[in-house]
């Protein structure tokens, strides 16, 4: 069987050919199609007892292998959501099939966000890796594509699922001290929501964002809406009190307390 990871050089190869730009809508379609039903397939050759399922979990916790089995169905849907991440990119379908895509990829985030709440209720399936912290804030920034941008009847469970994963990572940075720098990607990629229409777009420092946790992340230069708005201003301020009482923001200061578990 071909392993999971195995497919991880191909997706970085896709992400970066399209954050140069150098894919035609077509054949950007048609790859990251050929990926997804890739992951797809790796998914249906697991034996009965591998599938994703609550009887699963719970044999495999019997065994002392509920962590392990959790963690392999989570990088599946941390790749998967990589896979179709570009098709966040803008509100225009560029190709056939885009809001398909974008379906595909908030699917994947929150069924990651679901899963990983899942594992940290019940006993020995935690999962207490340092790359853990960093699948957590790609979900997240889906998520809080949703949260800004999605339907309302979206929002609720978008918001739950975000206020989760942030609790997630402070727990994970009680052992590992670089989840400080996971969370503060968050913090950071959220103000850019809320400053830029183009938060998602799929250029070098998104890539960055998505592919390369272990480096630090450089000016991104966006169009801001409007033009006057600075992170400093009374505006923004407004901006995020508004988005607080519509729902549509997570003031995470609130969780990155100093808490004893």
């Amino acid at each position: 069987m071909v392993t999971l990871i195995q497919h991880f050089g191909q997706i970085q190869g896709v992400n970066r050919a399209m954050a140069k730009g150098d894919m035609a809508p077509k054949v950007k379609c048609d790859a990251i199609k050929l990926i997804g039903q890739k992951l797809e397939s790796w998914k249906a050759s697991l034996p009965g007892n591998m599938q994703m399922t609550i009887q699963n979990i719970y044999s495999h916790q019997q065994n002392d292998l509920g962590g392990h089995f959790i963690g392999l169905h989570l990088v599946f849907h941390h790749l998967s959501a990589l896979v179709y991440f570009n098709s966040l990119e803008t509100k225009e379908q560029s190709y056939i099939g885009q809001q398909d895509h974008v379906a595909l990829c908030k699917s994947h985030a929150s069924s990651f966000s679901s899963l990983l709440h899942t594992s940290r209720q019940m006993t020995g399936c935690q999962q207490n890796y340092p790359t853990v912290g960093h699948m957590t804030t790609v979900a997240s920034a889906v998520l809080l594509h949703t949260l800004l941008l999605g339907e309302l009847e979206d929002i609720p469970k978008a918001r739950q699922e975000l206020n989760t994963n942030f609790e997630a990572l402070i727990e994970l940075g009680q052992y590992w001290p670089a989840t400080e720098a996971m969370i503060n990607r968050l913090m950071t990629f959220q103000k850019l929501c809320l400053l830029s229409t183009e938060s998602h777009k799929l250029d070098g420092w998104m890539v960055r964002f998505l592919l390369e946790h272990s480096l630090g992340l450089m000016k991104r230069n966006l169009p801001i809406m409007p033009q006057t708005l600075d992170i400093e201003s009374e505006d923004f301020t407004t901006r995020t009190n508004e988005l607080l009482q519509q729902g549509r923001y997570t003031n995470f200061n609130i969780f990155n307390q100093p808490q004893s578990f």
